[in-house]
């Protein structure tokens, strides 16, 4: 079946966003999902008249500069000297996604409640140690389900065969599918701890669903194993 996606464009009040400029710190980078992109260069220069030093994030699988995804949190490019960032859209996935990957302020605008807030780092702390904790059972598991999805642009077929490689001693069991399905993957009982390879989402707002614990790609492959000396 051929999927044609459509960039939808939502509607915001730029000057009700203005209104929270002074709470913004000298050096902000702004960022936001496809819905409000169009918005991005006159928020720039709003905020650049009013004293701001503005820059844009780029991530990895994006197509507009200042774009956010989900699958490409964790690789992202800004300018180093970010003070916090602004984000425009709904709900908190990317939000808090953003703060756990660079630990600076995550200043949320909403354009449809139309409420602006700093983001609750409390909250977004409890999926960064249900991480650490995810971690650990796998560093400790013999037999891991790596979720594999067949979606164009989430595919990471390479990085997931290469856990083979950097975890010989570990058994592997590799599971495609096309959209994920929490309840079947309970047929597998075996399977002691999962590797996410598809949007960063699922391990992060989606690890209620699993019976297992569940560690994102990106986080698996930051882990740095012991070397073993031979004398």
């Amino acid at each position: 079946m051929k999927v044609y996606f459509a960039e939808v464009k939502g509607q915001m009040d730029v000057s009700d966003l203005a209104r929270h400029f002074n709470a913004l710190p000298q050096k902000v980078c702004i960022t936001s999902t496809i819905q409000f992109l169009h918005y991005l260069d006159e928020v720039e220069e709003l905020l650049q008249k009013a004293g701001r030093e503005v820059n844009r994030i780029k991530g990895l699988h994006t197509r507009y500069q200042g774009q956010l995804l989900g699958c490409s949190y964790s690789r992202l490019n800004y300018d180093n000297d970010t003070e916090a960032f602004l984000f425009i859209g709904d709900g908190m996935f990317h939000p808090e996604s953003l703060y756990l990957e660079t630990k600076k302020d995550v200043h949320v605008y909403d354009p449809f409640a139309k409420r602006f807030f700093l983001l609750d780092k409390a909250n977004a702390q409890k999926s960064a140690n249900y991480q650490k904790v995810a971690l650990t059972k796998f560093l400790h598991a013999m037999k891991v389900g790596v979720l594999l999805t067949v979606k164009p642009g989430q595919m990471e077929l390479r990085r997931a065969y290469a856990l083979e490689e950097k975890f010989p001693d570990k058994e592997f069991y590799f599971m495609a599918f096309n959209t994920l399905n929490f309840t079947q993957l309970d047929n597998f009982p075996f399977i002691q701890v999962f590797v996410n390879t598809a949007c960063s989402r699922i391990g992060i707002d989606d690890f209620r669903k699993f019976s297992k614990p569940v560690v994102n790609l990106d986080e698996v492959e930051k882990l740095s194993l012991p070397q073993v000396v031979v004398k």
